[in-house]
């Protein structure tokens, strides 16, 4: 156990490269002289990494190993954090970010493959639901912590605790981490476009992988807009937009603890349902508030807690199924998930830059179409795949 939290631990640091720095958004534009947009650049060059790396680290992975894989990941994300710390050059700092974002390829395919590798399908959910709630501590502590130095020293500071953080990380990894992939794939392109292509349009894997990646992009959402909606519409301090993020995201540590309980009493297709009915409870909030013109931040986070808490229980079961659907080699299986989950962080920024009125309304609208959109596609594609299924026992 002492490798998944080890993975846990850098993963958490590459995940603060956004979320620690959120608070600083506005303080960073005004530092470089760039507008909202421009800041927000920083954000969507870093998904943009982190989606276009993927499908180059699960062949390596395949072929070299997990561990080369991940500890190269780990260092590569020592240095962008320092050139982040160190330049005031906004080019070069979308450069940075952008590897930085790739980094979670690097770190992300090859660390959860040798997890999945190393564990069975009870054994792997709840270990997955571990990852995933401390995971979400970047997100529910990072913004505080953020806030925090920002409030004693400067943004810049963020950077420097990131390259330390990735540092100890990678020494840890160095140590720790086994070498799951015994039997080594050579790289042929053509092989690996098939497979990609392959799990891409799979059915089984497609209900599993876009409803995670749609509650995903809600809630990429909130967390780019937010600090503009809060500190700057509503007036609200650094450190209290700190503890409303721990209030929403800290209810992903109570979802994953749900998840561990549940795995061993009830089907995952049930435990999914039961978190999408409950993200579905906080999104119904939601459209009250907005339609009677409420227009009250507390009661958004709460309607947004108990959408994080739902989406939560859904993790760890989706990540799983998206990966025992398929049956490519387990860089690829991975590669693909992640890449998925990229694409959507891209166009959850995308869909902020282009709606981004810093309305509490505005951003209601986006979170409910994400999970609604999620519910949509999980129950369809579910209703497609059994009935495919039925038609082929009959036959």
């Amino acid at each position: 156990m002492l490798f998944p939290f080890s993975l846990v631990f850098l993963e958490i640091g590459t995940y603060l490269a956004n979320d620690m720095y959120l608070p600083g958004l506005p303080t960073i534009a005004k530092n470089l002289d760039i507008s909202q947009d421009a800041a927000q650049y920083t954000l969507l060059v870093w998904f943009l990494g982190s989606a276009s790396m993927q499908l180059f680290t699960g062949p390596l992975s395949d072929r070299f190993g997990r561990r080369v894989v991940l500890l190269t990941g780990a260092m590569l994300f020592f240095f962008s954090s320092l050139i982040c710390a160190l330049t005031a050059n906004l080019s070069l700092m979308l450069l940075a970010r952008f590897v930085q974002g790739g980094t979670i390829g690097a770190i992300v395919v090859p660390g959860y493959a040798a997890v999945h590798e190393s564990y069975d399908t009870h054994a792997a959910i709840k270990i997955i639901a571990i990852m995933s709630s401390v995971t979400i501590l970047a997100p529910a502590f990072g913004p505080l912590l953020g806030a925090i130095v920002i409030e004693i020293s400067h943004w810049r500071f963020i950077f420097w605790s990131l390259a330390i953080w990735g540092g100890v990380a990678s020494i840890i990894l160095f140590k720790v981490m086994p070498e799951t992939n015994l039997n080594p794939i050579p790289i042929k392109i053509k092989e690996v476009i098939v497979d990609y292509w392959n799990i891409s349009i799979r059915a089984s894997f497609l209900r599993y992988a876009l409803t995670f990646c749609l509650l995903f992009l809600a809630f990429i959402c909130w967390i780019v807009e937010s600090p503009f909606i809060i500190i700057e519409t509503r007036g609200v301090g650094r450190l209290e937009f700190g503890i409303i993020q721990m209030l929403i995201f800290g209810c992903f540590l109570i979802g994953a603890q749900f998840t561990r309980i549940l795995i061993d009493r009830f089907r995952t297709e049930t435990i999914i349902w039961v978190g999408l009915f409950t993200a579905c409870i906080g999104v119904l909030a939601l459209v009250v508030l907005v339609h009677l013109d409420l227009d009250s931040l507390y009661a958004v986070v709460v309607a947004m807690m108990c959408v994080s808490l739902g989406s939560s229980i859904t993790f760890g079961p989706l990540n799983r199924g998206a990966i025992e659907s398929c049956i490519e080699p387990m860089g690829r299986r991975t590669a693909i998930s992640s890449t998925f989950m990229g694409i959507f962080g891209v166009l959850g920024v995308i869909l902020v830059t282009i709606f981004n009125d810093k309305t509490l309304e505005n951003i209601s609208y986006l979170v409910v179409l994400g999970i609604l959109a999620a519910v949509m596609v999980y129950s369809s594609l579910t209703f497609y795949v059994n009935h495919k299924n039925d038609t082929k026992k009959d036959a």
